[in-house]
């Protein structure tokens, strides 16, 4: 495993929903998560990769992430497990949509969203035609 940091300069990010997450974890892929920081002028990095010496190619697709997407006040925390540069790059592009549109997710407009069970649900079923019978609170 290495461990690696990287810290980029970039515009503060306007209306965004910290604590959002891309990927998944162990999936042969690699998982993103958003924490705000506080400086709104850089985004940082935390990468743990299970493929060592990539460091350059990890340097370079989150720089060219950062100077295309407003992303400044952001802590990324990336768990990689093999990914590719290219599904990198997807899954950054996947948290910024879900950075700035997860207030209010629609699930008409992206390319790279995920869904949980009752977001899929609401995206093929029509508007109040499906009523939940045991909501997870109602377990407690």
């Amino acid at each position: 495993m290495e461990k690696l940091n990287f810290k980029f300069v970039s515009v503060a990010v306007k209306n965004a929903n910290f604590g959002v997450t891309s990927g998944v974890v162990n999936s042969g892929n690699l998982e993103i998560m958003a924490i705000a920081s506080d400086d709104l002028a850089t985004i940082s990095c935390d990468i743990t990769t299970t493929v060592p010496g990539f460091a350059k190619i990890w340097e370079s697709v989150l720089a060219d992430f950062a100077s295309n997407y407003n992303v400044g006040g952001c802590h990324l925390i990336l768990n990689d497990c093999g990914a590719t540069p290219a599904v990198v790059a997807l899954r950054l592009r996947q948290l910024y949509e879900n950075l700035i549109n997860s207030h209010a997710k629609d699930f008409t407009n992206s390319h790279y969203l995920e869904l949980n069970a009752r977001e899929r649900i609401a995206a093929i079923l029509d508007k109040n035609s499906f009523n939940e019978f045991l909501k997870p609170t109602d377990m407690l």
